[in-house]
């Protein structure tokens, strides 16, 4: 289940299967609470080369939005590790000096459970950057947890049909909105992934172009 396979979770009630425990990099986590950002907000067209690629995010996080670095620093959530998890200098994702690198093997990283975690209001941007070191199996990326088997929201990696990118907001037992997209990840990539709320529309982002929307 997707439960035991996210490598962050705020849970205190979190299983981790080493079978499945994401195997890649992550970096630059943003909840942005209030703002419905477009893909230009964090990412450009080259005008060299012509692809998309990360800049950084600058803007406000709203009241309760928070970005995590993974570094423990000012006023963000305290982040506590398991396995081998750990600061990677060999993959940046765009820019800085490393990632969170999980081997596949028991790695997480867990945040207390607190409300500024909840995704309200009627607009919001949850982001973050990502690489696979294999492809084939089904990854959690990031998530709220609940009671039990509950999931509030969560963001994986869906390996049936080819490896594509989901994202779920849930109200208890129903779901509220399921965006999948269609662009199959390849390995040893870099990715970037937003989900936005505006209003009663939600809409997914890879790399930059709108991939799914839900209404």
């Amino acid at each position: 289940p997707l439960h035991d396979a996210l490598p962050i979770s705020n849970s205190p009630n979190n299983y981790i299967s080493t079978s499945t425990s994401f195997d890649g990099y992550l970096a630059e986590f943003h909840w942005v609470q209030g703002t419905a950002l477009g893909p230009d907000s964090f990412g450009e067209t080259d005008d060299d080369y012509g692809h998309w690629k990360p800049i950084e995010y600058t803007g406000s996080h709203g009241s309760n939005g928070f970005y995590l670095d993974f570094n423990n620093s000012g006023t963000k959530h305290v982040i506590t590790a398991s396995g081998n998890a750990k600061h990677d200098t060999s993959q940046t994702l765009g820019f800085g000096t490393s990632s969170m690198r999980f081997d596949g093997s028991g790695d997480w990283l867990q945040v207390a459970d607190d409300s500024s975690l909840d995704l309200t209001g009627s607009a919001w941007t949850v982001e973050c950057r990502f690489r696979l070191a294999a492809t084939g199996t089904e990854y959690g990326l990031i998530n709220k947890d609940g009671a039990g088997w509950d999931q509030p929201w969560s963001i994986w990696i869906e390996p049936s049909g080819g490896d594509h990118v989901v994202f779920r907001i849930r109200n208890g037992s129903s779901s509220v909105a399921n965006i999948a997209g269609s662009t199959t990840l390849s390995a040893n990539t870099d990715y970037h992934v937003a989900f936005v709320k505006n209003g009663n529309n939600y809409q997914g982002f890879l790399n930059g172009p709108d991939r799914k929307s839900v209404v």
